[in-house]
């Protein structure tokens, strides 16, 4: 009798049989009812079919404490560093998102103080156009003063307008840069 490869898919196994009835109870329930009742088993047979019948139960049962060994080999080296991968990448994941989540918030903030101060520079912008036309009408001192106050106002606001931008715009690039170095971790 040729010995059966182990461990081969598309062959039939012993072990598919054994393994086979974990899911049926009925077939768990036969299995049980024949180890009771040796003769159904064949171990009261002589001769050479007593004989073979040995070596094939040993056979099986050799093959079967393979087949279990194999099954906890692949539980403990493939199942168990493949949950911890996926449980430990779900951590970081959670992490990357609050940090993004941060990002976000601290560009949203940037991004309200830049259009705050926009506003603020176009309101300025409206009352000097104003104080112009009206400069062009009564050339007096008093309106001289005020429009040199309002171009420093002006000024002023756009200079701190310049300053919210260089914010945002760096705000943004070390928001990207993050990005792009947590991706890279992540992979």
């Amino acid at each position: 009798m040729p010995e059966q490869q182990l461990l081969q898919p598309t062959e039939w196994s012993y072990c598919g049989y054994f393994w086979a009835d974990k899911k049926d109870p009925q077939r768990k329930k036969k299995k049980k009812k024949k180890q009771k009742d040796p003769k159904g088993n064949g171990t009261m047979e002589e001769g050479p079919l007593g004989e073979a019948w040995a070596q094939v139960k040993k056979s099986l049962a050799n093959e079967a404490e393979v087949y279990l060994k194999f099954s906890a080999n692949l539980h403990s080296e493939i199942e168990k560093p493949l949950i911890n991968f996926r449980e430990n990448f779900k951590k970081d994941m959670k992490k990357c998102d609050h940090r993004i989540a941060d990002l976000h918030k601290q560009h949203a903030s940037h991004y309200a103080l830049v259009e705050k101060t926009r506003k603020v520079l176009t309101e300025w912008q409206t009352v000097l156009e104003m104080k112009t036309q009206q400069l062009e009408i009564k050339l007096s001192n008093k309106m001289e003063k005020d429009i040199k106050k309002a171009w420093r106002k002006s000024t002023q606001a756009g200079d701190d307008f310049t300053c919210c931008v260089n914010l945002y715009n760096q705000a943004q690039s070390k928001w990207f840069e993050k990005m792009v170095t947590t991706t890279l971790e992540l992979e």
